[in-house]
């Protein structure tokens, strides 16, 4: 097994004019297989990896190898979970 730590960090805009800004910081554990030389050959080829955080997809072809050990998985995806449910509260408020 090989370990990654993953880490996000967001911020969110609001209030019409004077937009005020909020920083959040978000980390996960993720283990990967002992990947074999051919296995890795084709992750790299497929060229998902290209524009990932951490460059691999958890969703994709690389979350065949990989585990979520600890954390949120949206932090793999490069977003802070509480950053999302900040916004998601603000934009209910306005509703």
């Amino acid at each position: 097994m090989v370990g990654f730590s993953d880490s996000s960090g967001d911020s969110l805009v609001g209030q019409s004019k004077g937009y005020s800004r909020a920083k959040y910081c978000a980390g996960a554990l993720v283990e990967f297989d002992e990947l074999g030389e051919a296995m890795l050959a084709e992750l790299l080829s497929s060229g998902k990896w290209r524009g990932k955080a951490g460059a691999y997809d958890l969703a994709g072809a690389a979350g065949k190898h990989a585990r979520l050990v600890e954390g949120d998985e949206l932090s793999v995806l490069g977003l802070a979970p509480e950053a999302l449910a900040e916004l998601s509260q603000r934009i209910n408020a306005r509703s």
